[in-house]
Parts: C-alpha cells; structure tokens; sequence
C-alpha cells in the first residue's frame, strides 16, 4: 500500500515563479514513483551502491541504461524499500528540457516533498544527468550533506568523464553498458540460457542456431522484439541519426552536420576495416564535403566519445600506433547491415561481435600486423600484463583461409612469446598444435558463453 504524502505549499514563503517549479519538479518526481517498475529484465552487469560515492554508467543511447535503472529500483521495492525514499529523475524529460531547473530546486523539491526522510537514506536515480547544468558540482554537495545513495547516467563518456576526473574524482564508481551480449540475448529473447559448460550435441545444434541470429540482429535490447525487416531498418537509420543530432551535433555545435552524417555512413559501410585520418578526409573531399583534416579528427573523436565507433591501434611502439591506420568498429554490429558492403557482413558481424565481447571487459585493445602483413585481428592485454591473441575467421573449411588464419596467429605467437592463441569460427572445433605453441579453434558460441 502506497503512503499518500501532502505536498508541502510553498506559495507562502517562496517567489511565485520558483514556487510553481518546485511543484512541477514534485509533480514529476510523484508522476516516476508511480509508475510499474515490473517487469524489467536484469542483465550481466553489476555495479554497487557505495555510501559517500555516485554510481556512474555510461553508455550509448538505446542500450538499456534506463532499464537497468528501473530494474535496480524494482529490486529495492522487492527488499521493501519504500517508493517515497526512491527519487527517479530523466532529465531528457521535455519538461526538463524547456525549462531547466537548477540542482538546489530538484533537492528542494525531493525534501520539501518528504521531509521525514532528511534522516533516512534515499536513493536517487539521475538519468542522463549531462543534461543538467552544475550536476558535477552538485553530486558530491548532495553526497555529503544528505545521507543518501546516487545513480547517475549519461550517453557521452567525454562530458561525464571531464567532470568525473575533477570534481567526482575519488567520489564515484564508473561502469559502461554496452548493448546485450550473447548470454543476455538468449535471457532477453526468452530463450534457454545455459547453466553448465558442457554442452550435448542438441544443446549445440541448439546455440549455434540462436547465436547465428544474435549474429544477423546484433544486441540492442528494443531490436529483440522487431520482426519486420522494414522497421529494424528504419529504427537503425533512426538510431545512427539520434547519436549524431542529439549527442554529437548539439553537443559539440558541429559546423558541418552533412559531413559528419556522411563521414557516420562511411564507418558503417567499412565497419572492421583499417582507416587513417588521411584517407577519410580525401574521401569526404572527393565527394564535395567541405571539412578539414582536423575536423576529421575531431568527427572521430566525437564518435568514439558517444560509443557510437571504436577505435583499435596497432600493436607496436606510440610511434608504430600513430603512423598505422586504426581499425574501427561500430557499436553494434546491426548498424553496419544499414549500407550494403562490397562483402559479407556475416564475417564482419562476427568479428565486431567479438570486440564487443572483450571490449567489456577492458580498453586495452590492439590488432597486429608483420610485415609479411600477416594479420591477428585482436591482441588484448589483461589487467596483469599478460597478452592473449584472438583471430577471427567465420569458417575455415578454405584451405588458404586457414593456413592465412593460422599463420598469423603463429607470427603474433613467436613475436609476443605467447604459447596460446585462439582461433574463433562459426562451427569448427579442435586444438592444434605448433612451434610456437597451442591454437584452439572454438565455435563463436561457445566462445561467448564461455569467456
């Protein structure tokens, strides 16, 4: 039974103009409390309230950061956390947008509402708290002066992470979201998700097929559930449109919008392949956009800031990174079916698939070459230093794709002296042995619901 709270009258005391939007605010903030927090699925993904520290998460746009708050909000109304000592807050609500509140009303409003909680902790959810001017300074004020808990989220990590680094340092806990992985695709799919790693040839037969749709539909959550070709497509074109008008374009006051869209195209068509600054920039040109090197760069940048794309150096020297090209990849491999490419997207999808996969668990990414230009598609370095070496090859059944797959694998062994690598395919199975020491070739689901 919910408790019905009067709300405080402040006509008596405040300014009419400040009194009517301190009870707009307390409107919105009843309006969140009331809605069903039901029915939202949780994902592989745990962050921790910490007292006295805002939890951060960034993320895409579209990739469930909202969700995943309303579903931590359910699981405090499952333990009988009383819904008045939980304040939600979006602050891309229209509401907010057209007319800006400032952090001492939003504070004003919540404890106004609900004076008997100034003693009891109280957990805020701020929902794309960029939007709201002075938050950085106002978080840790909230956090020291309230007895509180906070959530915040945000879809650009460059104006979170500025602010984080100065005014939040050492007061908060960061984690991305990125869209759903394999395991919370079968989860969100209503599909079995597996319990053991052993798996008999049904359950096999059984994966494999469900990961090769995972592999054609990519992982953003609200794409589950459309069937029609037609509207995946149209909800992709509308996605990239979003992140480049609502985060890029407005945030960072581009001079030249049709270059950016054009230059958005561009990755999507050419997802994994290495670019430099250089060639993109002729590129745009030639087709009669009027950019400069720099602001290619800084195209780049803004795109990677809202993890729209990803960028991934070579392996080598500062030196060796900077004169090489970068490979890019998009933040789901969905928005790269969009344009039609000069080849498959199957083995392009796969291999964007896979850097997700290990780009949630760190940054430190890089792909090698030799120069016999035998290539390994991802070498990644873990938090003790250690190097493992994934190649990625949809299938093998080729005799020349194999030994190419192998080999550079084998290079990449000898050069880093790592004695493991792994090989990662749509089906084939089996382990190889060599000089340079042991390839597992694995089948991508397996791969997925392993690691």
């Amino acid at each position: 039974m919910k408790i019905r709270e009067k709300m405080v009258d402040f006509s008596s005391f405040l300014p009419y103009s400040l009194y009517m939007e301190i009870f707009e605010i307390q409107q919105i903030i009843k309006t969140y409390q009331q809605q069903d927090y039901t029915g939202y699925k949780p994902r592989e993904f745990e962050t921790t309230f910490l007292a006295k520290r805002a939890t951060v998460i960034t993320g895409s746009r579209r990739v469930g950061k909202t969700s995943y708050m309303r579903n931590q909000i359910q699981e405090l109304l499952k333990q009988e956390t009383p819904i008045e000592r939980i304040c939600y807050l979006d602050f891309s609500h229209p509401a907010f947008i057209d007319n800006q509140p400032s952090p001492t009303q939003i504070e004003t409003a919540y404890y106004s509402l609900y004076p008997g909680n100034s003693d009891c902790e109280v957990f805020f959810f701020f929902d794309e708290i960029q939007m709201l001017p002075n938050w950085d300074t106002w978080v840790p004020h909230l956090l020291d002066m309230r007895k509180c808990r906070v959530m915040i989220t945000g879809s650009s990590s460059h104006a979170l992470s500025a602010h984080i680094n100065t005014m939040l340092r050492g007061r908060s806990m960061r984690w991305e979201l990125f869209p759903l992985s394999f395991r919370e695709y079968l989860m969100f799919a209503g599909k079995e998700v597996p319990s053991s790693p052993v798996f008999s040839s049904k359950e096999q037969e059984y994966y494999a097929n469900s990961f090769a749709d995972y592999l054609e539909k990519g992982g953003l959550p609200e794409l589950i559930d459309i069937i029609d070709e037609r509207l995946r497509l149209n909800y992709l074109l509308d996605f990239a449109e979003l992140v480049c008008l609502r985060d890029i374009i407005d945030l960072y006051n581009i001079l030249s919008p049709a270059a950016l869209r054009a230059l958005t195209r561009k990755l999507q068509r050419s997802n994994t392949c290495p670019q430099t600054f250089s060639n993109l920039h002729h590129s745009l040109k030639s087709a009669g956009y009027k950019i400069t090197y720099e602001q290619v760069s800084d195209y780049l940048s803004y795109l990677e800031d809202t993890y729209f794309a990803f960028s991934v150096p070579i392996f080598g020297s500062e030196k060796a990174m900077t004169r090489n090209p970068r490979k890019y990849y998009l933040l789901d491999p969905a928005l790269g079916n969009c344009y039609p490419s000069p080849s498959s997207n199957i083995g392009t999808n796969l291999e964007n698939l896979v850097f997700l996969h290990l780009r949630r668990a760190t940054k430190t990414i890089y792909y090698y070459r030799d120069d016999k230009d035998l290539e390994v598609d991802f070498i990644v370095q873990t938090a003790g230093g250690s190097l493992q070496l994934f190649q990625i090859a949809y299938e093998i059944s080729n005799q020349v794709t194999f030994e190419r797959e192998i080999n550079g694998l084998r290079s990449a062994m000898a050069r880093t002296n790592t004695r493991t690598g792994t090989l990662i395919t749509f089906w084939e199975k089996k382990i190889l042995d060599y000089p340079e020491g042991r390839i597992e070739v694995i089948p991508a689901w397996e791969f997925f619901l392993k690691r």
